[in-house]
């Protein structure tokens, strides 16, 4: 009775495994074009425009991001027209091409098969994942290649592949430079690695290998500042110059990270999917309690259920670092400003699901266990569907659509956003429209002002008719 109980829960969890990883994919495709474009995306396709070597090579490039994406988005672009859905398509793809990857490195870890698809399925209804698969920006690649140099580390950490550790090594060194080129988190993201590395293999009595590890990072790390450093990597850290167009933008402004500033809020958006929406206008209390019973839960878990188990501790400590170190560094220094500002925590897509994904699998009651996870995934599948149905990005291809009914030659258009103009304007060269838009104040022959509802425009709106397009302002001067 028992074993055929248990080949109902495997035949059971097969079945849900297969259903929820085409609906993972199926939502990556779900209404991809429908969003407008934002100003980093037509930056970005304004960079793929050029040709192959000139983009992957930095001659034409954004030295606030590096040219791998880009230089991809160029090759697409030969058959593919840059349109909001085509563009985000490579996104997506490597977002699909990331599930495999966080299921070998649940397979490389530990052989408990409920973990492998536990965590699989986490990420495919991963809202993070989600929303970024539908980016013509870099961010998917990022994961991508992070969760790649997670496996990789994995095989030789938990001793997978012992007779091809040096090609795996020189895999993974490959596969660091290819970060490099795509995100300039990646070295935060090989920071830790490192750190990883050197915990478990000098605890394994592997410090030979860890050494040569290093020195094969170093090199790793010369080959790209030499071909990038000067030109690009140090303008981006020192400049505080961001400008709008491919000529003058130059890098990350950093000199604006002055104190911590951080809430746990995003955090608890990448663990709890789209579910965490119903949490966002509750206290900054009730998230932190939240966020941190999934960091305690393991502990509690171990002490009671798994007291001699170190393999179980091991795999939670190769898991659970990266979560706390990048914790620690949001709330007390200013880092925290950065990645809760824009996201970057993206790279922790793959730990977290791991993470969360193996505290399944831990579950002492395995009915009940598969109950809960159920539910959360039922749960995340309807509030991403939810989420993704409205709109949530800044509607500007929609405002460019109602300017190009009303507006000619003589319409004057004023925008106190330099990101805004450079959109509006994209669209209407597209469209092969002529209109003048700008960001210096005309105030009496001002006819339409486009704004963020925080924007200052300095100019008195009694006389203009308010639209509104999701989280952007129309005004519209009155006729009299």
């Amino acid at each position: 009775m028992n074993k055929n109980i248990t080949q109902t829960l495997n035949s059971i969890i097969l079945v849900m495994f297969f259903v929820v990883i085409l609906t993972g994919i199926f939502l990556r495709f779900y209404r991809i074009g429908a969003e407008s474009f934002w100003f980093d995306e037509i930056y970005g396709i304004n960079i793929a425009s050029f040709n192959f070597g000139d983009v992957i090579s930095g001659k034409i490039a954004d030295p606030g991001n590096p040219s791998l994406f880009f230089a991809i988005l160029s090759l697409w672009k030969k058959y593919f027209e840059l349109t909001e859905s085509n563009s985000r398509i490579p996104a997506a793809i490597f977002s699909i091409l990331t599930f495999p990857l966080i299921y070998l490195s649940a397979k490389a870890m530990y052989k408990k098969k409920n973990f492998w698809i536990f965590s699989t399925v986490l990420f495919s209804v991963s809202l993070f994942s989600i929303l970024y698969a539908q980016e013509a920006r870099s961010y998917s690649l990022f994961v991508f290649l992070t969760s790649l140099s997670l496996w990789l580390q994995s095989l030789i950490i938990f001793n997978r592949y012992k007779k091809d550790e040096s090609k795996i090594l020189i895999g993974y060194l490959i596969v660091s430079l290819l970060g490099f080129y795509t995100h300039y988190l990646f070295f935060y993201v090989l920071f830790l690695q490192t750190i990883i590395w050197g915990i478990f293999l000098i605890l394994q009595k592997r410090t030979r290998l860890f050494l040569y590890l290093l020195l094969g990072i170093f090199l790793t790390f010369g080959i790209f500042f030499l071909l990038w450093g000067n030109s690009h990597l140090l303008p981006a850290i020192f400049s505080q110059e961001r400008g709008y167009d491919i000529d003058q933008r130059v890098g990350y402004d950093f000199h604006s990270l002055r104190e911590p500033r951080f809430s746990l809020e995003s955090f608890c958006f990448l663990v709890f999917n789209g579910i965490s929406t119903l949490l966002f206008n509750r206290s900054d209390g009730i998230l932190n309690v939240l966020f941190s019973l999934v960091l305690i839960l393991p502990v509690i878990l171990l002490l009671i259920f798994f007291p001699n188990k170190k393999k179980e501790k091991k795999i939670l400590t190769f898991l659970i670092f990266p979560i706390v170190i990048t914790l620690f560094l949001a709330v007390f220094t200013s880092f925290g400003d950065l990645i809760n500002n824009t996201y970057y925590f993206i790279f922790l897509i793959p730990y977290v699901t791991l993470f969360v994904g193996y505290l399944f699998s831990l579950f002492p009651f395995k009915k009940l266990g598969l109950l809960t996870f159920s539910i959360f995934i039922i749960l995340s599948i309807f509030s991403d569907y939810a989420y993704l149905k409205n709109p949530h990005k800044t509607q500007l291809r929609e405002v460019a659509e109602y300017l190009l009914d009303k507006t000619n030659s003589r319409s004057r258009v004023y925008t106190p956003a330099g990101d805004i103009l450079y959109v509006l304007s994209y669209y209407f060269q597209s469209w092969g429209r002529k209109f003048y838009v700008s960001s210096n104040l005309l105030e009496n022959t001002t006819k339409f002002v486009v704004k963020r509802p925080q924007d200052d425009t300095g100019l008195v709106l009694e006389n203009f008719q308010k639209i509104q397009f999701y989280d952007l302002e129309l005004y519209e001067r009155k006729t009299d």
